[in-house]
């Protein structure tokens, strides 16, 4: 392979090779971002091969989509307790008191008490006769949130950010510019 000095001959071939010329749109873009600094990288005072480098590095960006939870296959009694007992109504009261309270004259808030006292037991959700109990408190005994808590959970696929160059966010996904090219 030749070399001249510290530089690699066929790299330096592949590289041209592979250089795809920057459109006036493009540099317009660049300059812009380098401009404006929207995500505050500090590319003011920088040399054009380290702004190149800020332009091109992976980040962590918000995910701008929200969690959507998703419909839960079962809950163990245990953590819809939890639920019932943590989450209060506007006079303070817990709805799992609220829901106890119920009981004695709604033959489905007795249902839903007598399978959430029993210790460790897994409720299955799967079943929309299961999920027609449970709606059928809300809105006279359980707000919807609190049944929304116990018929769903958090997406576990979800991610809350992801990594994107400030290329990327610029709209120049998979080019990486010559340094100074945007002059």
């Amino acid at each position: 392979m030749l070399t001249n000095g510290n530089t690699n001959i066929g790299d330096a071939v592949r590289l041209a090779q592979s250089y795809v010329v920057i459109t006036p749109e493009q540099k317009a873009l660049i300059a812009a971002e380098l401009a404006s600094d929207p995500a505050k990288q500090g590319y003011a005072g920088q040399i054009p091969e380290q702004q190149v480098q800020l332009l091109c590095i992976p980040q962590s960006v918000p995910n701008p989509v929200a969690m959507v939870p998703v419909v839960r296959e079962s809950i163990l009694s245990d953590e819809c307790y939890n639920i019932l007992a943590s989450n209060v109504s506007d006079q303070g009261v817990p709805y799992w008191l609220v829901l106890k309270g119920a009981a004695a004259s709604n033959p489905y808030a007795e249902m839903v008490t007598e399978t959430v006292s029993r210790p460790a037991f897994s409720i299955t959700l799967g079943t929309s006769q299961v999920v027609g109990i449970i709606e059928s408190l809300v809105p006279s005994i359980i707000p919807q949130a609190v049944a929304d808590l116990i018929l769903t959970q958090p997406d576990p696929s979800y991610q809350a950010s992801s990594q994107q160059s400030r290329m990327e966010a610029i709209g120049l996904a998979g080019f990486t510019p010559l340094a100074g090219e945007w002059l």
